[in-house]
C-alpha cells in the first residue's frame, strides 16, 4: 500500500483499519460490516504499537462542555500522536453538521459559511477538522447530519418516529422543505471504500438524496408505522437547512433513496 498521500481505493481488503468509538452506536454498525467484509479492522487499543494503515475517528461526545473538551480536542490529539507512531498515514475524521452552528439555508456545502452561534460540540469538531489539517497526515473530512441507528434518539428524525409510533399528533413546519439531513451507515461505508484521494485534505458534506418535502417524508413513515397520528401543517417558518451532495457525488458518492434508507432504519430500530 502506498503511503504517498495520493493513492487509489483509500481502503482495500490489505489494509490494517482501526476505528475509535467502534463501541458506539455508529462504530458498531461500521465495524461489525467492515468484519463482516472480511477487512482487517480493529478496535483501537493505544498500547498496540504495530504498523497499521488507516485510522477511522468515530469517538466523540455531544453533551457536558468538559466530556467534550476531553474527547473532541484532547482524546483528539492522542489518535493523531497514535498514527504517528503506527505509521498510519490516512486518517478519517466523522465531523457533524453542526460545526455549521444555527443556519438556515438551503443547499449547504462544504464552502458555506460558519454561523456566529455554534454549540460547544460544534466548535469542538471544527477544532478537531483544523487539527488534522496541521496534523500531516492524510485526511478525509465527513460532515454528517444525523446517522440513522439504534441510538439516533436526540434527533428530529428519530422524534418524529417516536411520535408516530405512540400515535401521538405532529406539527411540522417547513413542510415542503426539501428534507436531506439524515445519512444511513451504508452510504457512508460505500462512499470511503471507494474514495480515491485527489489531495492531502478533503472535506465533504453528505446527507440523503435531495427528492422528498418534510411533508412526504412524515406521512411514509406514518404509513410505514401504521400510525393513527395526526399531521399537522404548520405554516409559521423555523430555521431549517439542507445538504448539498453535489461536490461528494463528483467523488463517487451514490445517493440513496429516502425510502429505502428509512426502511432498513425501521427494520433495525425494531430488530
Amino acid at each position: 500500500m502506498t503511503t504517498t498521500g495520493l493513492f487509489h481505493k483509500m481502503i482495500d481488503k490489505n489494509s490494517k483499519i482501526v476505528i475509535s468509538g467502534a463501541n458506539g452506536s455508529v462504530g458498531k454498525l461500521l465495524f461489525n460490516k467492515l468484519e463482516k467484509e472480511d477487512f482487517l479492522v480493529e478496535k483501537l487499543d493505544l498500547n498496540d504499537l504495530n504498523n497499521k494503515d488507516i485510522f477511522i475517528h468515530l469517538a466523540a461526545k455531544t453533551s457536558n462542555t468538559q466530556e467534550i473538551l476531553d474527547s473532541n480536542i484532547s482524546y483528539l490529539k492522542e489518535c493523531i500522536e497514535y498514527c504517528k507512531k503506527t505509521n498510519i498515514k490516512n486518517f478519517i475524521f466523522f465531523s457533524t453538521m453542526s460545526v455549521y452552528g444555527n443556519i438556515n439555508q438551503k443547499n449547504i456545502n462544504e464552502q458555506t459559511s460558519f454561523s456566529n452561534t455554534p454549540s460547544i460540540y460544534g466548535l469542538s469538531k471544527l477544532l478537531g477538522e483544523e487539527l488534522l489539517k496541521e496534523s500531516g497526515l492524510n485526511v478525509l473530512i465527513l460532515r454528517l447530519p444525523a446517522i440513522l441507528t439504534k441510538n439516533t434518539t436526540n434527533t428530529f428524525i428519530y422524534k418524529l418516529y417516536e411520535k408516530l409510533s405512540n400515535n401521538e399528533d405532529i406539527t411540522i413546519t417547513n413542510y415542503n422543505k426539501t428534507f436531506t439531513n439524515i445519512i444511513d451507515i451504508n452510504s457512508i461505508y460505500d462512499f470511503i471504500l471507494t474514495y480515491d484521494f485527489k489531495s492531502k485534505n478533503e472535506t465533504f458534506v453528505l446527507g440523503i438524496k435531495k427528492e422528498k418535502a418534510l411533508k412526504e417524508v412524515v406521512e411514509f413513515l406514518k404509513k410505514e408505522l401504521n400510525s393513527k397520528s395526526n399531521i399537522v401543517l404548520n405554516d409559521n417558518i423555523s430555521n431549517f437547512y439542507n445538504i448539498d451532495n453535489s461536490k461528494a457525488i463528483k467523488y463517487g458518492f451514490k445517493q440513496r433513496n429516502i425510502k429505502e434508507v428509512l426502511k432498513e432504519w425501521i427494520n433495525l430500530l425494531r430488530a
